[in-house]
């Protein structure tokens, strides 16, 4: 691996050993070194001025509204309605915790800031487990608000599904999500060979076997 200077070096006598050309003939031994050294430092301003012109462009970054620090422009997620934004991983957070406390209708993290998340805006960063949940809310939520349909929720509690219940729908149904039996009078598990009632006083006997057999 050869420096620089001993390249350039090499390069300056080869000239000087030309049949051409020679030292200038005022020049005494350290006029000529302190002109390879000139020589030199110039070369390798031009060097570096050169490299500097190949160095990548500076990336452009922002400060996430939430965790506050700094990213780069790629992680970078506008909220519709605001000029506010967020880091990517700060937005699957925010709206994974909005969701645990029931809130569907998620606004820009800011206060007094009237921008609201998207679903479909947040198709892309959202893992699709949070998505599904919110997308499942919605529809629930949109359900709910119609008064003249009637729903009610699959018993199971690993389940829960919402169901509309249509005036012919049998007392005897299938959940669509879990494909268990359910009874949609008292909406709860089905009870074959017994009433509503009787089952609904054979279900309290049995929660208070097991609120007592918790105590103990």
């Amino acid at each position: 691996m050869r420096t620089i200077k001993e390249i350039f070096l090499r390069h300056y006598y080869s000239l000087w050993l030309s049949p051409s050309l020679s030292p200038p003939s005022h020049m005494n031994s350290n006029d000529v070194e302190n002109h390879e050294n000139s020589n030199v430092a110039i070369e390798q301003r031009k060097i570096n001025k050169e490299e500097g012109r190949g160095e990548s462009p500076s990336i452009s970054s922002f400060v996430c509204e939430i965790c506050i620090d700094t990213k780069i422009e790629a992680e970078n997620f506008s909220i519709t309605g605001c000029s506010h934004s967020y880091c990517t991983d700060c937005v699957v957070n925010y709206v994974g915790s909005k969701l645990d406390d029931n809130v569907i209708n998620i606004q820009c993290p800011v206060p007094r800031c009237g921008g609201f998340l998207e679903l479909d805006g947040c198709r892309e960063v959202l893992p699709k487990m949070i998505f599904d949940r919110w997308d499942k809310l919605l529809c629930e939520a949109a359900v709910v608000e119609n008064e003249s349909e009637r729903f009610i929720y699959c018993p199971f509690k690993d389940c829960s599904a919402l169901m509309i219940v249509d005036d012919d729908s049998p007392t005897e149904s299938e959940c669509p999500s879990c494909n268990r039996q359910i009874c949609v009078s008292c909406e709860t598990v089905w009870h074959h060979g017994s009433t509503c009632e009787e089952f609904g006083r054979i279900d309290n006997k049995y929660r208070v076997v097991m609120e007592v057999a918790t105590r103990n």
